[in-house]
């Protein structure tokens, strides 16, 4: 579920529209591949995610399925043991 909101983001341009979709992170996905033996340089030396995914994973951005697909191989788990549905009458961290 995406819910259109039509407040601009904290300094971004105005009327950008912001995009709120009920799912977090439930683990810090860098740290976790840094526990696995993939650091950053490594991620991108080899090709195994590229910047903007890295970018997006400091943020805390959405991330595709493809790219969900590759950090779950990376770290031998299920989407699951990653993100989590967050009810909307529920604060966001």
């Amino acid at each position: 579920m995406v819910v259109v909101e039509k407040e601009p983001l904290p300094g971004g341009p105005p009327g950008e529209e912001v995009f709120f979709v009920p799912i977090r992170y439930k683990i810090d996905i860098l740290e976790a591949l840094k526990a696995a033996g993939y650091n950053t340089t490594r991620l991108r030396k080899e090709k195994l995610l590229g910047e903007s995914v890295i970018q997006k994973m400091r943020g805390k951005k959405p991330l595709s399925w493809h790219e969900m697909g590759t950090i779950c191989g990376l770290l031998g788990c299920q989407p699951g043991d990653i993100v989590e549905y967050v009810p909307d009458d529920l604060p966001q961290e």
